[in-house]
């Protein structure tokens, strides 16, 4: 696992010495597994990057084998797409596969849980400075006197009248973006 690990830091510390190996080794096994399971090389190259991508954003530590989690986290994706694309779902002995809970299970609800953070974070970013900042001391615990006081409200009743504003203009720009549609379709 040294080996592994080795990669793995790499990867994160953006060595590219390590970003090639990283191709060099892996990426074949991963094109040979989607390929084999009805898939095409540029297909097994993106879900790769996206792989990659999900090590960087959501991995902290090396809990298994470097090479071992790239594969399990492509062929889930894999599993994914073809999902999506209404395609039965089959494993290497050509039987239907059934996605047990465990690893899958527990990479979906994170992937699903960073999607709704990325979705709540753009429309956030879209509000005004003084609702960003209002909405920011309400999520710190921040009381209603200090609130009033770091804003320079005049009254308690005018810091209510604005988060009750600033939460539905955020919850409109949530709703106008076609990645909150989508989600919520599914």
């Amino acid at each position: 696992m040294v080996q592994g690990q080795q990669l793995f830091d790499g990867l994160k510390q953006g060595q590219p010495e390590k970003i090639r190996e990283i191709y060099k080794t892996i990426l074949p096994r991963v094109i040979a597994w989607i390929v084999k399971n009805g898939g095409r090389k540029e297909q097994a190259e993106d879900i790769f990057q996206e792989v990659l991508e999900t090590i960087l954003l959501k991995i902290d530590k090396l809990d298994s084998t470097f090479d071992g989690l790239v594969l399990q986290i492509a062929k889930f994706k894999w599993y994914n797409y073809k999902r999506k694309s209404k395609r039965e779902v089959r494993n290497d002995d050509q039987e239907l596969l059934i996605i047990e809970k465990g690893f899958e299970a527990s990479y979906i609800e994170k992937e699903v849980a960073y999607q709704k953070h990325k979705l709540f974070e753009k429309s956030f970013l879209q509000l005004s400075s003084l609702c960003q900042e209002l909405l920011g001391l309400i999520r710190k615990g921040k009381k209603a006197e200090e609130i009033q006081e770091t804003l320079a409200f005049n009254t308690k009743n005018t810091l209510y009248r604005r988060k009750a504003a600033c939460i539905k203009r955020w919850s409109t720009l949530l709703k106008e973006d076609p990645a909150y549609k989508q989600w919520r379709d599914e």
